[in-house]
Formats: C-alpha cells, sequence, structure tokens
C-alpha cells in the first residue's frame, strides 16, 4: 500500500543519512589513524628502539610503576568480579535448594497434619488413663 511505501521511504532516507554519518566518521578516524601512523614512523626514525626509549622515559617520569599499579588493580578487580559472580550463583542455587527444602516441609506437614492431631488425641487419652492408673493405684495400695 501507498502508507507501507511512504514509512518504507522515511525508513529507507533515515538509514542513508545514518550511513553518509557513520561513513564521515569513519573517514575522520581513517585520517586519525593515519596521522598517528605517520608520528610513529617518524618517531621510529628519530629513535630506532623507541619502546625502549618509551619504558626509559616512563621510568624517568615515574609513570611505569603506576601503569603496573593500575594493571594489577585492574586484574584484581576483574578476579573480584569473577568471585562475586560465583558468590552470587552460589547463593541463588542455595536459595533455590531452602525454597525446595520449605516447600517440602511444608508438603510433609500437609500430609502429617492428621496423624499429629490424632497422636494429640492419643497422648491426651493417655495421660488420663495413667492419670487414672496412678490414683486407683495409690488407692490400693492404701488398702494393704
Amino acid at each position: 500500500t501507498e502508507a507501507e511505501m511512504q514509512k518504507y521511504m522515511l525508513d529507507l532516507q533515515a538509514k542513508s543519512r545514518q550511513f553518509k554519518t557513520k561513513a564521515e566518521q569513519l573517514k575522520v578516524y581513517k585520517r586519525e589513524a593515519a596521522t598517528l601512523n605517520r608520528t610513529v614512523d617518524v618517531l621510529r626514525s628519530r629513535h630506532p628502539d623507541i619502546d625502549t626509549f618509551d619504558a626509559e622515559m616512563k621510568k624517568e617520569e615515574g609513570v611505569l610503576g603506576l601503569q603496573e599499579a593500575k594493571e594489577k588493580l585492574e586484574k584484581i578487580s576483574s578476579n573480584k568480579a569473577t568471585v562475586d559472580a560465583k558468590k552470587e550463583r552460589t547463593l541463588a542455587e542455595v536459595s533455590e535448594l531452602v525454597k525446595k527444602i520449605q516447600k517440602s516441609l511444608d508438603e510433609k506437614k500437609g500430609t502429617m497434619g492428621p496423624q499429629i492431631k490424632r497422636l494429640r488425641e492419643v497422648r491426651r487419652a493417655h495421660e488420663d488413663f495413667q492419670k487414672e492408673y496412678e490414683s486407683k493405684k495409690a488407692l490400693h495400695n492404701n488398702t494393704f
């Protein structure tokens, strides 16, 4: 239909604008990368062992220790995140287990409820019978 066609055309125009924007950004990034590569080449031509030179400069400025500390901190943070995730999973498993146990306990209480009620009645009857027995026993013992 015509409405669907217009919607399709609008979507197509929006995607076209988005494509042009992204293409322009890509050109900017490529130019920046080229500039950076040229800068690296110039620096390497001035000092062939640029990596050693960079490490020496960092060492002189005290940046090397900072970088190592940062890397250790990131590693510790990553390990902590892993441990926290394991704790979360374990806690979820334990919680699920507790729910299952509680459900099982509730079911057993439900099935045993009438039996428990009957047991209480029998215990009361037994207590009454025991009292009667004790009183008759005492009476019997007093008569002799």
